[in-house]
């Protein structure tokens, strides 16, 4: 399995999409340390998700992401990077 977050920003994005791509895999989800998980939608070997703004203020700071694929023969998570939720953006 191999992911990465496709975008990032100096600023204050509404989203950062996150693409992986994992061979027999059913399913995936994106798990944000401390705030919660996001669904990604499958094509093919390829799974997408979009991480939204709006996050409450107590999740300021910065969270682990981790991609979370599910198949037959069990699941698997890799590390993609971090999330600097920050106190300034006017969604958060």
């Amino acid at each position: 399995m191999s992911g990465t977050i496709v975008h990032e920003a100096g600023y204050c994005p509404d989203s950062v999409t996150v693409t992986a791509r994992a061979r027999d895999a059913t399913s995936g989800e994106i798990a944000i340390a401390g705030v919660g998980r996001v669904p990604m939608a499958r094509s093919g070997t390829s799974f997408t998700g979009a991480i939204r703004s709006g996050f409450p203020s107590a999740a300021v700071g910065d969270h682990q992401v981790t991609v979370i694929v599910t198949g037959y023969g069990g699941s698997a998570s890799r590390v993609v990077g971090t999330l600097t939720i920050a106190s300034g953006c006017p969604k958060d």
